[in-house]
Formats: C-alpha cells, structure tokens, sequence
C-alpha cells in the first residue's frame, strides 16, 4: 500500500527539473523499481551511507536549497524540533520532505481463561 501511494506522489513531480533525493541509510534503492515505476532515472539521487543524524541534516539542507522538488528520509526516530526543523527546510526550499520510520507494531494478544 505505502509503494502504491508513494509511487502517485512520486509522479507528480517527475517531469519536474528538481531532483528527487532519497536518503537511506539501510538499503539500495532498485533502480529496476525506478524504471517499472516510471520514475526518471537522471534526476533520481541515492545517498545511502549516512547516519540517522547525519540524514536529517542533508534532509534539513536539500529541502530548504530548492534544488530538490521531494526529499525521502527514512528516519528511525524524530522528535518534534527536529519535525519542525524539517517542515521549515520545506517551506523555504518550496519542497516536498517525507519521512518514512520503521513501524513499531505491538500486538497485544488476547488470554480467555
């Protein structure tokens, strides 16, 4: 569901002259996914080797240059300055941020006796 909704954004900006940055510091992005999706490949950057404090902020600088029409962080927490740092970065750059975190799921498993 996320790749369906995350791909209808993503072509609203691809005939854009921004770039679209993705800042993942956990994995390679499929650059097979980028082609099936439509997605243009000479306006697509991948920084994978960040940390967690070091992506916010290139996610923080990217967001407010203007150069960038979308910036994806997959951040594992983010506290609220930090949110609002972000959204700020955002509107001054006139740019999209989107933070992706890993989902903490807890199931609580029901006891009959």
């Amino acid at each position: 569901m996320v790749e369906v909704l995350l791909t209808s954004l993503l072509h609203r900006f691809r005939d854009e002259s921004r770039w679209l940055l993705w800042l993942n510091p956990n994995r390679k992005l499929s650059r097979n996914w980028l082609i099936n999706s439509e997605l243009p490949l000479n306006k697509t950057v991948q920084i994978n080797s960040l940390s967690p404090e070091m992506s916010v902020i290139a996610m923080i600088k990217a967001l407010s240059s203007g150069t960038c029409s979308i910036v994806l962080g997959w951040l594992p927490t983010v506290s609220p300055s930090c949110l609002q740092h972000l959204e700020h970065a955002a509107q001054l750059g006139n740019s999209i941020g989107f933070v992706m975190r890993p989902a903490n799921i807890n199931c609580a498993r029901g006891h009959s006796n």
